[in-house]
């Protein structure tokens, strides 16, 4: 069985190649999942595997252009 792999939000960043705040924006919208680290509240730990659905593309909506 696999261990979770687990990245802190810097780790996180530079793996989505991405700014720290980015990541932080991603956070509070929503878009992404925290864990606090087990040992020290004071850090927060996003989940590699919900990195990796994010760099996964999504399909384009089809949308009209105003010409």
């Amino acid at each position: 069985m696999a261990s979770d792999v687990y990245l802190n939000l810097k780790e996180a960043a530079r793996y989505l190649g991405v700014s720290d705040i980015k990541i932080r924006r991603l956070i509070n919208n929503g878009l992404l999942k925290v864990s606090f680290d087990p040992l020290d509240d004071r850090k927060r730990l996003v989940k590699k595997s919900e990195l990796d659905t994010l760099k996964t593309p999504r399909p384009v909506k089809n949308v009209k252009r105003k010409d």
